[in-house]
């Protein structure tokens, strides 16, 4: 199930880049309910391909 959900989040990084291009700014609250295969997705594509600028800002509060 966990190589799914990670398939899954991995598309829809993808889906994202398609949509913002090269450039993502993201913020994620501090304590629970960050989507952390994601940020983990977008990391990994941001990572492959040095095109991508990926700036994740964490522990923001509301």
């Amino acid at each position: 199930m966990v190589g799914i959900l990670s398939y899954a989040k991995l598309v829809n990084a993808k889906n994202i880049l398609a949509r913002v291009e090269k450039t993502i700014i993201i913020g994620v609250p501090l304590g629970l309910g960050k989507p952390i295969d994601l940020l983990n997705a977008l990391y990994r594509l941001a990572s492959d391909d040095k095109s991508i600028s990926l700036t994740i800002l964490a522990g923001l509060t509301l």
